[in-house]
């Protein structure tokens, strides 16, 4: 019996991989940047506050800010299509910043965004729409101690759709 399983060990491997190739292509995905021109911020310089020291007399160098995003994003090459969009925040010179959202309405998914990594996701389902439209509650979170003067954010948001 161990012997055949010995065997079978190698064409186990060669089927596993020749799966794990078949699938990647698959299931691989489309990236594009979606128009986002009506899209803005209320205000459209977010203030940035130290956040409350932690009891002890920790040293605290976190900041935080909180606005409105207006959204309107051109989603018409993507109609009758599935997708995933996400907001995506670019690598920062002074650090990492954290973006989190929640929608105004049941359309948009809560979500969080990290300068420099792969955006969350703000909507995932049918594009059944010319034009997403809606609001979400953003709240801004860095650290102040590489903050030394305002500082502006290109976010962007991303479709990503499966190859057809």
């Amino acid at each position: 019996m161990t012997r055949s399983l010995s065997r079978s060990l190698p064409l186990l491997w060669a089927a596993a991989a020749l799966l794990a190739a078949l699938s990647g292509s698959a299931f691989a995905s489309e990236r594009s940047r979606v128009p986002d021109t009506g899209t803005f911020t209320t205000p459209s310089v977010i203030p940035m506050k130290w956040e409350k020291l932690p009891p002890g007399g920790a040293v605290m160098t976190m900041v935080s800010g909180e606005g409105i995003v207006s959204l309107r994003l051109d989603t018409r090459a993507w109609r009758g299509r599935f997708g995933t969009i996400r907001l995506e925040l670019p690598p920062l010179p002074f650090g990492k910043l954290e973006a989190a959202w929640e929608p105004r309405s049941r359309l948009l998914l809560p979500g969080r965004s990290v300068s420099g990594e792969p955006g969350g996701a703000v909507y995932s389902g049918p594009i059944d729409f010319d034009f997403l439209e809606d609001t979400l509650a953003l709240r801004l979170r860095a650290d102040g101690a590489w903050l030394d003067r305002s500082e502006r954010l290109e976010f962007s948001f991303i479709i990503e759709t499966p190859n057809p």
